[in-house]
């Protein structure tokens, strides 16, 4: 066991693995739906054109309220009554 992860923390993070793993699987496939529609393409992608500045600024935005809101949908409320 990591030393700053107690046994209370440890069941609180095996309790919620399944709404972590959705939480998960539904920001990656909005990651990968924004990187498809800003035409973004993997570092390995040899024949891709570079991104602008200003498109990839853009699906940065985009991919942050994305992060925004699901923190905010999934967590906030909660994180507002959590007592450490």
């Amino acid at each position: 066991m990591l030393p700053t992860f107690t046994a209370e923390r440890r069941d609180v993070v095996a309790r919620n693995t399944l709404d972590l793993l959705v939480i998960h699987k539904r920001f990656t496939q909005s990651l990968v739906a924004i990187a498809s529609q800003e035409q973004l393409r993997s570092p390995d992608d040899r024949t891709a054109e570079r991104v602008s500045d200003a498109d990839l600024d853009r699906a940065a935005r985009r991919i942050a309220r994305v992060f925004v809101e699901e923190v905010r949908l999934r967590f906030l409320p909660d994180a507002l009554s959590y007592r450490h």
